[in-house]
């Protein structure tokens, strides 16, 4: 007989699953005991090894603050600055009178008598930078004594890898070395002594002069750190190259392993360690446990690869948590067997009120019925009846409130299934085509169809069955539909799809275009007329202009003409009236210039409108066709020459302020200047200059057409110059603008157009 899971009934499911739950629980929970004793075991045993490593660190930090301060307070005597003035003054001090020689023997007494404190410096040395790195002076710890080194047994260090890279060294700061075998002349020295060195940089004022090093003997400066404090397990010294110092829990210091040469094989934490070199971070490689601490630097800099370890057997410090785990296996075997006979007792009362709801629920068919519950036997599940309750009030709810949305929604939408027949039609819908639900709803949608779209429509359904393709699905279209009164009407339609269990349904949003493509319509209408009108009005600008032109320059002409068949016949009075009379044929030729201009502005554009110059370029071309006098002075700002511009409309309108400017001001050498400033994420141009001035009531007046501050006789102009300016702004949507104060010159301002090309083929360099 064929064992099937769903002939089993629902109440001896839920008791083999009860049963298993509490199998599983109680394993988790033995297996949560064992790992949380374990993981408190093994934190309490990794704070014990961090507490050790922490406080040596920190004794380790004060010995090395102990040389910061020894570095700093000796830099800062008065022998290095006294060496430093001697031999920038042929060897004598100018403050005082002393010699370098002086100087050397002061200094040489202060590292003596330092160094008779600190049994583990080894060396200290001042070295100039001048000399190929000369050492100027030095004192050495040999055997118990110290020497004073002689002038000629000082060496040059220039090739010492301390001497590199000694320009991004900052006064007062101290920087350490990494550990490495002592070197004197250029080579490593016989005695392969560990050597830590400590530098400090010596100025004068604010060139580096040299340096100040102090070269320590590591073993010795270890045994400092460690005497009368006894670690509980092998401690180290370790940097990022790998090198490492290892100190027995009897206090023995074994030898100094440098990482090119070990004489045996390094613990297995220095590789990990190296990776990553995380502060307060241990290594667990299941043998040892190794905590490492990083040496807290004093003052500037903090050494990022010197740290302190301490290192122990896994045996040592797990020994509880193993005990430990033994008596957790087995409290979570009992825990286990007691949670599986009581799971199997209580899920048979359990699961027979469930049984009962079920059987209720699945006869509950829709929405609009009313939904009866059996008594529950326990507060939870009628806590359930009464969430199932709630929810079900919930949906009804919401598809109440659908339904209104979709009745009321100002676009019309109708639902259809696969076979395109429609089962929902709104309000909307039924104004748009005046069919009533009753009416259309069990109709196919082709009806809402002109006759030519009806077959495609068809075609397009049977395509989307078979491939599942969808052309129009999800993106909006206009397509013509009919009412029921036969007018076809322009529609924009939006497609989706929702799949249910009796297949897809198809859901339309319609908007009636009427309306919007009338306005259109007229729309268009307005615009063609509109440019017919531009057109004609250019054309009248342009045939007015050369029409007036043709007898202005027929006047000019005869007067010339006249002058010269009168040469010698014409009084003074006459000679000027001719010359008025040209001048005011010139004054009128610019005049029907400058209303031709300004007709064009913003309506005719050429390659000057593309091309981008810079502004120093822009200011160049200007200032040659103007040629203004030697003695006028003509500036802009560094913003403005490196600024990016479209050569037109700015050149049109840099031009006629500075033109304005000259020929305005009231004195022969003014100045003017031209600033970019920026204002509400917007960038401002403005050109100043130091003339007469305009009154404010006049701020207005000066942008219409034909004003004139000045009579034109006094003046020169055509009263267009800052009109066009103005037109030229608002075609770009900008502003523009004057402040003045009478008797303290002007400044014009206007905000600068974007530029659309900053290819570099297109900048006129």
């Amino acid at each position: 007989m064929k064992f099937r899971l769903n002939t089993i009934p629902l109440h001896d499911k839920i008791t083999f699953l009860v049963c298993v739950v509490a199998v599983v629980i109680s394993s988790c929970l033995g297996y949560y005991a064992y790992h949380r004793i374990y993981d408190l075991s093994y934190e309490k045993a990794i704070d014990k090894l961090a507490t050790d490593t922490r406080l040596m660190s920190g004794q380790v930090s004060s010995q090395f603050t102990r040389i910061y301060d020894d570095l700093l307070i000796i830099s800062g005597t008065p022998p290095f600055s006294g060496i430093i003035r001697s031999k920038e003054n042929l060897g004598i001090d100018p403050k005082d009178g002393s010699s370098e020689d002086v100087w050397k023997s002061r200094l040489s007494e202060i590292f003596f008598s330092v160094m008779e404190e600190r049994p583990y410096y080894m060396q200290m040395r001042y070295i100039g930078l001048s000399d190929n790195g000369k050492e100027l002076v030095r004192v050495n710890r040999s055997d118990e004594d110290l020497v004073i080194v002689s002038d000629p047994e000082l060496q040059e260090k220039i090739g010492e890898p301390y001497m590199l890279n000694l320009d991004g060294l900052l006064k007062d700061h101290v920087y350490f070395s990494d550990v490495t075998f002592n070197r004197e002349n250029g080579k490593i020295d016989t005695a392969r002594l560990p050597t830590l060195r400590a530098i400090t940089p010596i100025f004068s004022g604010s060139e580096l002069f040299g340096i100040f090093i102090i070269n320590i003997n590591y073993p010795e400066f270890v045994k400092g750190l460690v005497k009368g404090f006894l670690p509980n397990h092998d401690m180290y010294l370790v940097n990022d190259q790998e090198d490492y110092l290892m100190i027995k829990p009897s206090g023995e210091i074994l030898p100094f392993e440098y990482h090119e040469e070990y004489s045996k094989q390094p613990p297995k934490f220095i590789s990990a360690l190296n990776d990553g070199f995380k502060n307060n971070h241990f290594v667990d490689n299941e043998e040892h446990i190794a905590y490492y601490a990083k040496i807290q630097m004093p003052g500037h800099e903090e050494m990022k690869h010197f740290g302190v370890v301490f290192q122990a057997t896994y045996d040592d410090i797990m020994f509880e948590a193993i005990e430990a785990r033994n008596n957790a296996i087995l409290l979570s075997a009992i825990f286990i067997l007691i949670s599986g006979i009581g799971s199997y007792v209580l899920a048979r009362n359990f699961v027979k009120p469930f049984r009962e709801m079920t059987k209720s629920i699945a006869s509950f068919k829709s929405l609009q019925e009313e939904l009866v519950l059996p008594d529950a036997g326990s507060l939870e599940l009628k806590e359930l009846a009464q969430a199932f309750e709630v929810a079900v009030a919930n949906l009804k709810e919401s598809e109440d409130m659908a339904n209104v949305i979709l009745e009321t929604a100002s676009d019309g939408i109708i639902s259809i299934n696969s076979q395109g027949i429609i089962s929902r039609f709104n309000k909307s819908a039924e104004h748009i085509f005046g069919y009533s639900p009753a009416e259309i709803i069990g109709h196919n949608v082709k009806v809402l169809m002109p006759g030519n779209h009806r077959d495609q429509h068809d075609n397009y359904l049977q395509n989307y069955k078979e491939t599942g393709v969808a052309k129009i699905m999800g993106s909006e279209r206009e397509v013509i539909g009919i009412r029921s009164s036969g007018e076809e009407i322009p529609l924009a339609v939006s497609i989706s799809e929702v799949k249910t269990k009796k297949g897809s349904e198809f859901t339309a949003i319609i908007r009636d275009l009427t309306y919007r493509k009338e306005t259109e319509d007229r729309l268009n209408d307005l615009l063609a007329e509109l440019k017919r009108s531009n057109a004609d009005l250019d054309e009248f600008a342009y045939v007015a202009s050369h029409d007036l032109k043709a007898p202005l320059r027929v006047i000019d002409n005869a007067s010339s003409w006249l002058e010269e068949d009168l040469d010698g016949q014409l009084d003074e009075e006459s000679q000027e009236n001719l010359a008025l009379l040209r001048g005011r044929v010139k004054r009128m030729e610019n005049l029907l210039d400058d209303l031709l201009e300004y007709s064009r502005v913003g309506k005719t554009k050429d390659q000057r409108y593309d091309e981008v110059i810079n502004g120093c370029d822009l200011l160049n071309d200007i200032l040659f066709m103007l040629n203004p006098p030697e003695q006028f002075s003509v500036t802009a700002d560094e913003e403005f020459k490196n600024m990016l511009f479209h050569r037109m409309p700015v050149y049109q309108i840099l031009y006629n302020l500075i033109n304005n400017a000259i020929k305005h001001h009231h004195v022969d050498n003014g100045k003017i200047s031209i600033t970019v400033s920026s204002d509400k994420g917007r960038k401002v141009c403005k050109v100043t200059d130091d003339g007469p001035g305009i009154e404010e009531r006049y701020f207005d007046k000066i942008f219409q057409v034909f004003q004139t501050l000045k009579p034109r006789d006094q003046v020169e102009g055509s009263g267009m110059g800052l009109s066009i300016i103005k037109k030229h702004v608002e075609s770009y949507k900008g502003e523009v603008g004057v402040n003045s104060v009478l008797g303290e010159g002007t400044t014009f301002w206007f905000t600068l157009p974007l530029v659309k090309d900053k290819s570099p083929d297109s900048i006129k360099m």
